[in-house]
């Protein structure tokens, strides 16, 4: 996968300010989880579905086995995480009858500032949705998911695009830039797996 780390600049947000977008101190962290997951999902839904359905799975992966695919922080992450066995908890939130992480892969793919779902939910931040019946801004709610655990979100998608199914990954990290445990600044993974 390509990496890329996203470098501090104008007009930019910080990791720390990007964990703290959800101001909501009185709601506890599953809730406001279950919440913006649900939400998200619901914004997706396709029209032609009669319902939309979410889940959330809890299981346990092998670190190494995934740490070996983010080359620029895998030896912090074998550090940070050395279990004799490298098996770690994960939550996973899985939705159905929704679009999926459509459109372009690439910002210079984007045609009249149509910048997709993939685009849009995975890398941008406070971008006002423009669906009706859509809640919110792209980008505020998805960021109770770095908090829940180190800061790292994968997605993965399967959508029906030009007549065919494709498959869409990618990964986030997004982590305090202030804390002594931080693995890198901030770590963005671009959308590699396009395949049918």
């Amino acid at each position: 996968m390509k990496v890329e780390i996203a470098e501090h600049g104008r007009m930019s947000e910080s990791g720390s300010s990007l964990l703290r977008l959800i101001q909501n101190q009185d709601m506890p962290l599953l809730d406001l989880l279950v919440r913006e997951s649900v939400q998200n999902s619901l914004d997706a839904a396709n029209g032609n579905a009669p319902d939309v359905k979410v889940s959330f799975n809890i299981g346990q992966f092998q670190s190494k086995n995934l740490n070996k695919h983010f080359e620029k922080i895998q030896n912090a992450l074998n550090s940070r995480f050395p279990s004799s066995n490298g098996a770690y908890d994960y939550v996973a939130v899985a939705d159905a009858n929704t679009y999926g992480l459509t459109g372009p892969v690439n910002y210079d793919k984007v045609v009249d500032n149509k910048f997709g779902n993939l685009l849009k939910l995975v890398y941008e931040i406070c971008k006002p949705q423009q669906n009706e019946g859509a809640g919110g801004s792209w980008g505020l709610g998805k960021t109770i998911y770095f908090r829940v655990g180190i800061g790292l979100v994968i997605y993965y998608s399967r959508i029906f695009q030009d007549g065919k199914y494709r498959s869409r990954l990618a990964a986030c990290l997004v982590e305090d830039e202030t804390k002594s445990e931080k693995l890198t600044f901030r770590l963005v993974k671009e959308p590699k797996i396009e395949r049918e």
